[in-house]
């Protein structure tokens, strides 16, 4: 029986619900970084490795990844988006910036085939134990010896018990060790049970995490598709108007394709209401085309395909009424950007 639970205790990871999780982070808590670690380390490993496609590399900068999910968890807002959505975006960030860097290129070209072999027979496993360590010794952790001064017991108090009373607490104690003994007899096939329904809620949670990161991925591989062929799509920055000057946003543009696509992670626009939508135009030969609208979420990502078209020689962007116009609102003008 004891071997049974030694073996089930090494499958059961660290599990708090997200409330709980999110409070632990913010206290600095060791059981609660070991709980986002166990809780998301896969995924986002996966998330970073579809992109660099290399092991080593995906495990540093999963480290990395960690170390700001930490270092910025102050700015997370569970009002604009779930927590996972936030860190898979900085895991893809982080990803993307590396590909962008010049010793990544270089190294890309220089790296020989036995080391794509051995990256692509680790790609199969999910991060090692000694990852879990490393990453969890990198983050700022406040253990229990560190807790304040003024609540650790002190010697005067222990010392100032005779050795009558510990005698007496001794006797207390043997008795209450073998009621407990007998009681955990009793409560250990029930135990087990409760266990195994833990690994199969576990693994019904996983199934449906696992299908929303494909969705997820299938997102990151347009983006990357767009940003590693500027030779097929242009990339054209809009600017926001003098009404809201801090708005910006990229339309990729591909004319051969007649694909126009936005990228919802560079989306920088106020939030629309219900009743509102961000409609997207092109200017074709001084005339404004409709492209589709769209909405501005912080919990979006990839791109966002509109409609399509061959020619055109600008884009802008206006706030309408839900489902869009026939014409565009000048007064509404949000963004304008020339190709």
């Amino acid at each position: 029986m004891s071997t049974i639970f030694h073996q089930l205790s090494k499958t059961i990871k660290t599990s708090l619900s997200e409330p709980e999780l999110i409070q632990a982070i913010h206290r600095k808590d060791r059981a609660g970084y070991e709980a986002l670690y166990d809780m998301y380390s896969s995924a986002l490993y996966g998330v970073i490795y579809r992109t660099i496609q290399h092991a080593e590399i995906a495990e540093d900068l999963l480290q990395e990844t960690f170390v700001k999910i930490c270092n910025s968890f102050e700015s997370y807002d569970s009002s604009k988006g779930k927590l996972f959505t936030w860190m898979v975006s900085i895991a893809r960030n982080i990803s993307i910036d590396k590909i962008r860097s010049k010793d990544f290129r270089n190294y890309s070209k220089t790296e020989d085939i036995e080391n794509i072999v051995l990256s692509i027979d680790k790609r199969l496993n999910d991060p090692s134990v000694s990852l879990r360590n490393r990453i969890l010794s990198s983050l700022e952790i406040i253990t229990p010896d560190e807790v304040p001064d003024t609540i650790k017991p002190t010697a005067a108090s222990t010392s100032s018990s005779s050795i009558y009373k510990y005698a007496f607490a001794a006797s207390v104690v043997l008795l209450l060790i073998s009621s407990t003994l007998l009681i955990k007899l009793d409560n250990q096939l029930k135990e087990s049970n409760d266990q195994l329904a833990v690994l199969q809620s576990s693994n019904q949670k996983f199934s449906s995490r696992v299908n929303y990161i494909d969705r997820e991925l299938n997102d990151t591989q347009k983006l990357l598709e767009v940003y590693q062929n500027p030779s097929q799509y242009k990339l054209i920055i809009l600017k926001g108007t003098s009404k809201i000057p801090e708005a910006s946003m990229i339309i990729a543009f591909n004319s051969q394709k007649k694909e126009v696509l936005i990228d919802l992670s560079a989306l920088k626009m106020p939030s629309n209401d219900e009743d509102h939508q961000y409609q997207l135009w092109a200017l074709v030969d001084g005339k404004p085309t409709d492209l589709g609208v769209f909405d501005s979420s912080n919990d979006r990502m990839g791109m966002k395909k509109m409609k399509s078209i061959k020619n055109a020689q600008a884009f802008a962007v206006t706030l309408e009424p839900k489902g869009g116009s026939i014409k565009p609102t000048m007064e509404q003008m949000m963004a304008i950007g020339n190709i």
